[in-house]
């Protein structure tokens, strides 16, 4: 344990904010632990967010505001990676906001990683996922926590986190992706971990909104989304078939619509789906592998070169 104040870098994206930007910097900038470095991306936002950016900054040495053409919140993020120089760098999305407790966590621990409880508000108020006090250092401990909390919301989003910079490096977030590069970038980082600590607290509020955001996309970029993912999962060394089985059954679904009928052989030929299938083919009953198969023919069928 520490009691020493190490600079935190914290990063937001900023793209039409300009409704809860104040918000969010305003519980950032009151927070008791002064010792923070704020560094704010506009991201080509094309209504008023940049200038209220540039207020803020003009109020608060601590505030870098970088302006920017517009290229995703992937490459905001990674911007405000390569300007940070904190100890610990911390996400936060602009619609979101922080309780005056948050960064307390970085006076008691020096983990790689301290992560944080969070809830939900907006469309599903209060809403959270719970988690113990307590911080891994044994190899094999880490790797049961990860696993056990794979399938919530802690392992799939960058938000809520303490990151030690020098675990961050050669990181970035894929600016490629359209899904699930937040997991990827979170996997990759946990993946080096030598010690993590929880906090249970519920500290990060996260602004839940209740659409259906579902993404609809050619069988190849699906495939290449998903060896994203697979890739960065094959890294922690760990076996958590069901959630595994999740995550191929989504993207599968992303693609998996009649107009892509003489594509579909691009998802089920693509490595990183073939090696998927071998994990979770046990895992199926009969009906639902017979089903998988009979598909696979079908769109090695419909995808065979015509004369």
């Amino acid at each position: 344990m520490s009691n020493s104040q190490p600079l935190v870098s914290i990063i937001i994206p900023i793209y039409k904010a300009q409704n809860t930007l104040q918000l969010c910097v305003d519980s950032i900038v009151t927070q008791a632990y002064t010792h923070l470095e704020l560094i704010l991306v506009d991201d080509g936002s094309p209504d008023s967010s940049g200038e209220l950016c540039d207020r803020y900054a003009s109020s608060d040495s601590r505030i870098k505001v970088i302006h920017k053409e517009n290229g995703g919140v992937s490459s905001a993020r990674n911007i405000g990676l390569q300007h940070a120089t904190g100890q610990y760098i911390t996400f936060v999305d602009a619609d979101d906001f922080l309780m005056p407790d948050y960064f307390a966590p970085v006076t008691q621990s020096d983990a790689d990683i301290i992560l944080q409880g969070w809830t939900c508000f907006g469309d599903l108020e209060g809403h959270t996922e719970h988690i113990d006090n307590r911080c891994y250092t044994n190899p094999e401990e880490l790797k049961a926590f990860i696993s056990a909390q794979l399938p919530t919301m802690f392992m799939r989003t960058p938000w809520g986190k303490f990151y030690k910079r020098n675990l961050l490096e050669n990181i970035q977030f894929n600016p490629a992706l359209r899904i699930g590069e937040d997991t990827v970038f979170l996997l990759q980082a946990l993946s080096r971990i030598q010690s993590l600590c929880v906090c249970r607290t519920s500290s990060y509020k996260y602004y839940y909104r209740q659409t259906d955001n579902r993404y609809h996309m050619t069988p190849s970029e699906t495939a290449r989304h998903y060896a994203a993912l697979y890739k960065a999962y094959k890294s922690l060394n760990v076996n958590v078939t069901l959630v595994l089985r999740q995550q191929f059954e989504y993207f599968m679904s992303l693609c998996n619509l009649q107009e892509h009928t003489h594509e579909m052989h691009n998802w089920y030929n693509h490595h990183a789906v073939k090696q998927t299938y071998k994990l979770i083919a046990p895992t199926m009953n009969l009906k639902n592998r017979l089903k998988y198969k009979w598909n696979s023919l079908r769109a090695a069928w419909a995808g065979r070169p015509t004369t």
